[in-house]
């Protein structure tokens, strides 16, 4: 179980390593009452492509600008491939802490919800394989770099 923000995301289930990054984000929006009406089930997970209509409508802002963030704490995180599709998201803590479940393609750490504090240090490079790539806004992920967006949670009725 999860307190993000001061709200509640109960474990997916029986086994909550089970639980995706998108799937773990959705739940915190309809915990927060930003997801409301006739919604898809909650308790599964969401497939990659409903994620991102629901979750992205519009892609964001970018998450870094010549080396600074510019993410705000509440905004969900966006990662995407070259081909315009959501890779991975989570929740802004802070601007630089954010909070997901199954980080591993973008930062190695395996299933599970996790925190991951100091985003804004970790570097691609001098033997670390994940991180910013230069000071733009691309994060070398586990295959591929990635672009960052960030954008508010948006309010959707269902």
């Amino acid at each position: 179980m999860s307190y993000v923000l001061g709200t509640h995301v109960p474990d997916l289930g029986a086994n909550p390593n089970s639980e995706i990054c998108h799937t773990f984000v959705y739940r915190w929006l309809v915990a927060r009452g930003r997801i409301t009406g006739n919604y898809p089930d909650p308790l599964i997970n969401l497939p990659q492509q409903q994620a991102q209509q629901i979750l992205f409508p519009v892609r964001g802002q970018p998450a870094r600008a010549g080396g600074a963030m510019q993410v705000t704490a509440g905004a969900i995180i966006g990662f995407w491939d070259g081909g315009g599709n959501l890779q991975h998201s989570m929740i802004a803590i802070t601007p630089t802490t954010w909070f997901g479940a199954n980080n591993t393609g973008c930062f190695g750490t395996g299933g599970g919800r996790l925190q991951i504090n100091a985003v804004n240090t970790i570097v691609h490079g001098g033997g670390n394989h994940f991180g910013w790539i230069g000071p733009g806004n691309q994060w070398q992920g586990q295959y591929h770099g990635l672009t960052v967006t960030y954008k508010l949670p948006p309010m959707r009725h269902f």
